[in-house]
């Protein structure tokens, strides 16, 4: 943790460095903690730090006067599953959590005091789908889930990179999630992120080993997509749309 200026812009110093002991299951990915994404509640003080290596979202108080963090409580993960990202429901309290290595996303109900409680878990591959020995299996692991978004409107998530794809999903009225449609990525894609774009009619997914980004049309009808135009972006790793 570092302090900000937004004045200035400046970076200032070290306040707070956690530090997560623990491995998981997984001989090469888990030999020890991989924190592999810090998010703060968009309501409270709490911060969310899912730790890939341990298989946990260690949850934080910060102290906004100081920038100290201190722990509150761990939220175990299945064993394995590799928490990866989270992203919260911008009207309920409700935050969905992308695991890697076991290619799920977890929806958690939040509450002010003592943060996550998972409710429902979701394979995001295809049905049926054998990842030991797949060919086209690029990851470090069997599974290789990467990161989710929300459509503007709420109505559906979509995860992406599970077997070179995005799953679609509904949201329901208390913010669970069932599946809808999946789409194809570009071909060894090894996509890494997608981000809406400011107006919500596109999705921009970062195509690292196909080499490119892909822009995908979302239909407001039914939150299915479809290609609209891939863009040349030597192992593209993130896009963000200033």
């Amino acid at each position: 943790m570092l302090q900000f200026d937004p004045d200035t812009g400046e970076i200032g110093e070290l306040t707070a460095k956690p530090d997560h002991p623990g491995a998981g299951p997984h001989p090469l990915r888990q030999s020890s903690s991989h924190p592999h994404g810090i998010h703060g509640d968009p309501k409270t003080d709490m911060v969310y730090a899912m730790d890939l290596g341990t298989d946990k979202v260690y949850q934080y108080i910060l102290d906004t006067e100081t920038g100290k963090l201190t722990l509150h409580s761990e939220v175990e993960m299945a064993a394995g599953s590799g928490p990866r990202g989270i992203n919260f429901h911008p009207s309920l309290r409700i935050a969905y959590v992308n695991a890697e290595l076991d290619g799920t996303v977890t929806v958690c109900t939040v509450d002010d005091d003592k943060g996550l409680t998972p409710v429902q878990t979701l394979f995001c591959y295809p049905e049926g789908f054998v990842a030991l020995d797949h060919p086209e299996n690029l990851g470090k692991a069997d599974f290789w889930g990467a990161e989710g978004c929300l459509s503007g409107d709420t109505a559906y998530y979509y995860i992406c990179r599970v077997h070179q794809s995005i799953a679609v999903y509904t949201v329901e009225a208390d913010g669970k999630l069932t599946y809808s449609s999946r789409c194809a990525l570009a071909a060894n894609s090894n996509a890494r992120n997608l981000t809406l774009d400011p107006s919500g009619k596109f999705i921009l997914v970062a195509s690292q080993d196909a080499n490119c980004v892909e822009c995908f049309r979302i239909d407001p009808e039914t939150g299915a997509l479809e290609l609209a135009r891939t863009q040349d972006a030597p192992c593209a790793a993130d896009v963000a749309v200033i």
